[in-house]
């Protein structure tokens, strides 16, 4: 696959794909989506697809995404954010640390934290099992989530012409590029099943207080 391939298929398909790209990324799958979003930036340059689309795309996969958590969060507790903070470097801290960030900072903390490493994907589940209200958490995630996709997006419409060379040069090595990324992606999702198994298995569920 060449560059013009791929710059056909994003004007083809680029919405869905920033979408998917959004949903996956806070879902909790293995996936590069920085880098995803800041090579569809750069593609946009050329007018198609509209960059204010694709962030908004992005940002609505990731909002569906910070939905089902969120309810989940609040109707199994502690079962879910479990699961969720298998996924980080502290598994053991994850759940007590982001109600807590939620308790001092309220819902201020809602509209950055995913714009911290870690703290991201565990936002939505911690919100929902510390009792935040639909009304304070929705609305403020949904304005986080298109500012998280506007930046990846905007850098790479600014950056277009690096970006685009360096594309053009691993698209170059497209077969070895893509069984790398394959194997990367299968490693990262059987480390992730291990730490979650690991993390039920060694931590007890932490005690949680509320927040309005």
């Amino acid at each position: 696959m060449d560059l013009q391939t791929a710059s056909a298929i994003l004007e083809s398909h680029g919405y869905w794909i920033a979408f998917v790209v959004g949903f996956a990324e806070f879902a909790g799958f293995p996936l590069a989506s920085g880098v995803i979003l800041v090579s569809a930036g750069a593609l946009t340059a050329e007018g198609t697809p509209n960059i204010l689309l694709v962030a908004l795309a992005a940002a609505a996969g990731g909002f569906l995404a910070d939905s089902a958590w969120y309810l989940l969060g609040r109707w199994k507790g502690h079962r879910v954010v479990d699961s969720a903070c298998g996924l980080t470097s502290n598994p053991g801290a994850c759940v007590t640390d982001v109600c807590r960030q939620l308790r001092l900072l309220g819902s201020s903390f809602v509209l950055v934290a995913k714009f911290f490493p870690g703290t991201g994907n565990l936002l939505a589940p911690a919100a929902g099992i510390a009792g935040l209200e639909p009304r304070t958490f929705l609305p403020r995630v949904a304005v986080a989530l298109l500012a998280w996709a506007g930046i990846y997006v905007g850098v790479g419409r600014a950056f277009a012409g690096e970006v685009t060379t360096v594309l053009a040069w691993v698209v170059r090595f497209g077969p070895w590029a893509a069984a790398a990324v394959f194997g990367l992606i299968v490693g990262a999702g059987i480390w992730r099943g291990v730490r979650i198994w690991r993390h039920r298995r060694l931590h007890p569920h932490p005690e949680v207080g509320s927040s309005s």
